[in-house]
C-alpha cells in the first residue's frame, strides 16, 4: 500500500507522512494530554476568543517526535487558515487545511532541546518578564 504525500486542489491542501515512532508531543494550545495518541486521534485547530472551545486563542501546528533512540525531530506547518491533523497508528500524520499559504519547517534536532531552539529561533523567543512582574 501507499500513503499519499501532498494533494493541492482549491480550497483544500493535505499533506501526509510517515514517523518514525508513536512519540509525538504538541500540537498546542489545546486541552488533553502532551503525548498524542496515534489511534486515529484527530486534532481540529483554529483560534477561537469563545472560552468554550477545545483551542484557546491561538494555535501551535508544531509537533516533536521522538525516536525510540531518543533522536528528535520537529514539524512546523504554518498557516492562518483552520486546519486538522489526523493521526493514524501505522505511523502516520496527516494535515489538512482549506487554502491559504503554507510554510512547512523542518527541525533536524538531533535532540528535543536542539528541536524547540530551533523551533523558538523561527517564532520567536519569550522575553524576561519584569522582576516585580514574577511576584517579587
Amino acid at each position: 500500500s501507499t500513503f499519499g504525500a501532498l494533494v493541492f486542489q482549491p480550497q483544500f491542501l493535505q499533506i501526509c507522512t510517515l514517523l518514525p515512532s508513536t512519540n509525538l508531543y504538541g500540537l498546542g494550545e489545546r486541552a488533553g494530554p502532551v503525548r498524542l495518541s496515534t489511534d486515529w486521534e484527530r486534532v481540529v485547530m483554529f483560534a477561537s476568543s469563545d472560552e468554550s472551545t477545545f483551542h484557546r486563542r491561538g494555535v501551535h501546528p508544531f509537533y516533536v517526535g521522538v525516536e525510540d533512540d531518543g533522536l528528535a525531530h520537529g514539524v512546523f506547518f504554518l498557516n492562518s487558515n483552520a486546519m486538522e491533523v489526523k493521526l493514524q497508528p501505522t505511523p502516520g500524520l496527516t494535515f489538512r487545511t482549506i487554502g491559504g499559504i503554507i510554510d512547512v519547517y523542518i527541525f533536524l534536532g538531533p535532540t528535543v532541546d536542539n528541536v524547540v531552539e530551533q523551533y523558538t529561533a523561527v517564532v520567536g523567543r519569550p522575553y524576561l518578564p519584569p522582576y516585580w512582574a514574577l511576584g517579587f
